[in-house]
């Protein structure tokens, strides 16, 4: 009895307030989580990885040493790819990250010649982090565990310096706020280890830079990217 009225009271709040798909905002099927099966499909793709020549991997040729660079979205303004981003960022919507992380997870299983050993997500300041309450690359990287099978590790990888803002900073302005914010815990059983390092939109690529340049002064370390999306005026 109790089964059937939780199962009543859901179909009316589910009628009074149906969810509505992050991107498009249509309302969802009862398959449906999050994004809609449209959306999911209609988004468009890259099909970068595990390509060693593409957009994204350009963005780094002479300043750090990769194995793979991609992104898994085109990210252009005013489209469901930038609702997505927006929400998952700054609306308080992480399980956008995971779920389009999972997506990045099964295309690594796919289609990954060389092993990956970790996934370490670009963490955030503490400041920032009790700000928002939480890191979206956390849930990206989780996303792409998920399907991957390839465990995450948050705690190598820190950020030791509060930066301003990117986005109104030109590209060697970008590098400069960037340089030396990140620092490594201890990484003795992290040597020779292939890391993929992850955040959600590729502009510049000052963060990831950063980012990777602190993980290969591990001995032995390799280094790819994969980000949710790439920003399309790059």
């Amino acid at each position: 009895m109790r089964a059937l009225i939780k199962k009543i009271i859901h179909q009316v709040f589910n009628a009074l307030f149906p969810a509505v798909c992050y991107a498009c905002g249509n309302t969802l099927y009862e398959d449906e989580k999050d994004v809609c099966n449209v959306c999911m499909h209609e988004m468009p793709k890259t099909h970068f990885w595990p390509k060693q020549e593409n957009k994204a991997a350009e963005l780094f040729y002479g300043l750090i040493r990769f194995e793979y660079i991609a992104a898994h979205y085109y990210f252009n303004k005013e489209t469901r790819i930038q609702n997505l981003m927006h929400k998952l960022k700054y609306r308080n919507r992480p399980e956008i990250g995971f779920k389009l992380g999972r997506e990045i997870g099964k295309t690594i299983q796919e289609h990954t010649p060389n092993q990956i050993d970790f996934i370490i997500p670009v963490p955030l300041h503490q400041k920032k982090f009790k700000k928002r309450g939480y890191n979206q690359s956390d849930y990206i990287a989780d996303g792409i565990s998920s399907t991957s099978q390839i465990p995450t590790v948050k705690a190598l990888l820190l950020r030791s310096i509060e930066t301003s803002t990117q986005t109104k900073k030109s590209k060697m302005e970008r590098r400069e706020n960037m340089k030396n914010v990140f620092e490594l815990n201890p990484y003795e059983a992290y040597k020779n280890a292939h890391f993929l390092l992850t955040d959600d939109v590729l502009t510049t690529g000052a963060t990831l830079e950063s980012a990777a340049a602190k993980l290969l002064e591990i001995p032995g370390a390799k280094v790819s990217v994969y980000t949710l999306a790439i920003a399309t005026n790059q």
